[in-house]
């Protein structure tokens, strides 16, 4: 519940202060793929995020923080064989400044892996990330970007 007023009150300092003012976009997206041999292939999610900005990782996140970064998979032709791994700088904060509880975050460009099996490449890999982005000060809504990636053997 905590977790949920947390969010909330986010969202409504978000929009109330973002009202006339150009949305804030701290990150960007890549979206790629490499075959790995058979019928199995990494998928790649390249993540730039400008300066100031930090995003939360996917598995050190307490639950009573922030929302943790997610990555959900909407292809039938696809199945996940891994929890993934993450890649870049990790800063461990005992205190988030925005939520007050311990966090692991990337401050920094930062590369999330998935090893998935696929049952047709003529079908794109579709699904979406959810991040959880805060300068220190204030934190946006978790936002959604939906990925779109077509795969091809060698």
């Amino acid at each position: 519940m905590r977790k949920f007023l947390l969010i909330l009150l986010c969202s409504i300092l978000c929009s109330a202060s973002s009202l006339g003012a150009q949305a804030i976009e701290p990150l960007q997206w890549k979206f790629s793929g490499r075959h790995l041999g058979g019928d199995e292939f990494e998928l790649v999610f390249t993540a730039k995020i400008q300066k100031g900005w930090s995003t939360y990782s996917q598995f050190h996140t307490s639950d009573e923080g922030p929302v943790p970064t997610r990555v959900v998979f909407e292809s039938p032709n696809a199945t996940l064989l891994d929890e993934g791994s993450e890649e870049g700088h990790l800063v461990r904060l005992e205190k988030d400044p925005v939520f007050g509880v311990p966090v692991i975050n990337f401050q920094k460009d930062f590369i999330i892996r998935k090893h998935v099996q696929v049952s047709d490449c003529g079908l794109p890999i579709v699904g979406r990330i959810t991040v959880m982005c805060s300068n220190g000060e204030k934190c946006l809504p978790p936002k959604e970007y939906e990925f779109s990636v077509l795969l091809k053997k060698p």
